[in-house]
This record gives structure tokens, C-alpha cells and sequence, in this order.
């Protein structure tokens, strides 16, 4: 193989290593807590403004009443994030007794299991004041369009509540 040959090789052998240290790097910058955190909450932001529009849209919501459920929402999903982050911290201590603890007491499991039920009525009281407060501002038209929409997004096709919306 001449000195040509070999040079082009050398070549094509550095722009690949080149492509995949970028790629590396990329997929680190990517997956690092501070980007993927970011990312994850433009991401929720995105699909609430999205479904804020929707609902805007076949509710056929006025300027007032759509910025009154804007800020219910906003302050629902403040609310839910607490909520939710407390009922984590809760199932993180119940999993450690259950899996690592093998000698914990009944008390420290019924006790945890009780947070984690009166969690979980704080969830669905939040969710229940959420649909109300919204409902309130809209007429009786908007209200049954809205009943059918809440129904379409918490129901699967056979009627059994998913807990969450479909996308």
C-alpha cells in the first residue's frame, strides 16, 4: 500500500472517531440531570399548552375564561408536583422497609401504608377541586362538552379509568 493509501485511511479513520466522540458527547449532554430536567419540563409545558389550546378550541373558550383555567391549571399542576413528590418519598420508604429492612416492625409498614393511602385521597381531592373550579367558569354547553372530554381522556374504550389522560 503506498503513502496515499495509507494517509486517506488515516484519514477517514480520524472522521470517524471524530463523529463518535461527538455522538458520545451529545448523548451525554443529553442524558446529564440539569439538560435532561430542562428538556423533560419544556416537554410537559409543551403538551399542557398544547391540550390548553385543544380544549380552548372545541370548549370554545372566550379570552377571559381561558386565562381563568390557565391559571387554575398552572396552580393544579404546582399543587400536583408537591403532592406527587411527597407520595414518591413515601413509596421510597415503604420499598426500602419491604425490600431492605426484613425485621421492621408492622407499625413502621402500617404507618407508611397510611401515608401513602392519605397521599393518595390528597391526589384525588386535588383532582376532584381541579375539574370543579374549571367547570365553574364555563356555561352549561361548554360544561357538558367538557364532561365528554374529561370522560374521552380518563376512560380507555372500555369504560375503565386509566388515572391518567390518553395522549
Amino acid at each position: 500500500m503506498n503513502l496515499s493509501k495509507k494517509y486517506k485511511w488515516a484519514l477517514i479513520g480520524l472522521a470517524i472517531m471524530v463523529v463518535l466522540n461527538v455522538a458520545i458527547l451529545f448523548t451525554l449532554w443529553i442524558n446529564s440531570s440539569s439538560y435532561g430536567a430542562r428538556m423533560h419540563d419544556r416537554l410537559q409545558n409543551h403538551d399542557r399548552s398544547e391540550m390548553h389550546q385543544s380544549m380552548k378550541n372545541q370548549l370554545g373558550l372566550s379570552e377571559a375564561q381561558s386565562q381563568k383555567i390557565m391559571e387554575i391549571r398552572r396552580s393544579h399542576y404546582s399543587e400536583m408536583r408537591a403532592l406527587r413528590t411527597q407520595m414518591d418519598n413515601y413509596r421510597k420508604a415503604y420499598l426500602d422497609i419491604a425490600i431492605v429492612e426484613s425485621e421492621a416492625s408492622p407499625t413502621q409498614k402500617d404507618s407508611l401504608m397510611n401515608l401513602l393511602t392519605k397521599q393518595y385521597i390528597k391526589i384525588e381531592q386535588s383532582m376532584f377541586t381541579h375539574f370543579t373550579e374549571m367547570r365553574e367558569i364555563l356555561n352549561p354547553e361548554q360544561q357538558e362538552t367538557f364532561k365528554e372530554l374529561m370522560r374521552n381522556s380518563f376512560l380507555h374504550q372500555d369504560g375503565q379509568y386509566s388515572g391518567r389522560p390518553n395522549r
